[in-house]
């Protein structure tokens, strides 16, 4: 059958059936916002929640008209009406049809990884690093999306940063200096005034003698 994966976590891309629905079958980009919207909401939301999230300022004439036409566009960009479904008055995204939505392969493989790190399970931290190769940028980077997304968006920031500092401590542990430097650094191109970051990788050059390599991230 036709599928869908959704990458959203950087810059967003949209594959049906393997196809990259290009930018000028939305119409706008409220369309595909609607779209993530919705999949962040497995369980649906109803119009009026779209409405508060989308258009806050609207009257009700006003939000049933924007709705109705951004939810046309959604399901004409997508090729398939039948994929955002209406029940009890909630529209969602058909998990059927949903082969990947990288935010919640991201949530899930993450927790998975530090589970499995804590445990000192054999290969939690190769784990962890593949579950942080799905973290792409940040959530919607780009987008012109409303400020329903920005606690997403620092929700996943930090799991992502968090994550890091825990693979790049379990990778120091096991004598990994240069691996465990290398995820510190991912956090300092994040965020380049992360004291903890910032020491440990410190650590990280001098435990392999690097003494003038830790002198000058100092």
């Amino acid at each position: 059958g036709v599928r869908l994966r959704v990458l959203a976590l950087g810059p967003l891309q949209v594959f049906v059936d393997g196809e990259l629905v290009e930018s000028m079958a939305w119409g706008s980009a409220r369309p595909r916002e609607l779209l993530v919207f919705l999949l962040m909401h497995p369980e649906g939301r109803t119009k009026e929640q779209v409405g508060l999230a989308f258009w806050p300022d609207a009257s009700s004439a006003q939000l049933r008209n924007s709705f109705h036409v951004t939810l046309h566009r959604l399901r004409r960009a997508l090729g398939n009406p039948e994929w955002i479904t209406l029940a009890h008055d909630r529209y969602r995204v058909d998990p059927a049809i949903l082969e990947e939505f990288d935010v919640h392969a991201f949530e899930r493989d993450v927790a998975a990884a530090r589970k499995s790190l804590k445990r000192q399970e054999e290969g939690a931290s190769a784990k962890l690093e593949q579950a942080l190769s799905l973290f792409r940028g940040d959530f919607l980077d780009g987008e012109p999306v409303g400020d329903w997304h920005l606690e997403h968006r620092d929700r996943l920031q930090r799991l992502y940063v968090d994550s890091l500092m825990e693979l790049g401590a379990r990778l120091a542990k096991e004598d990994r200096h240069a691996k465990a430097a290398e995820a510190y650094r991912r956090v300092l191109a994040r965020d380049e005034l992360h004291e903890e970051a910032l020491l440990a990788l410190m650590k990280c050059h001098a435990a392999v003698g690097e003494r003038s390599q830790a002198l000058r991230v100092y």
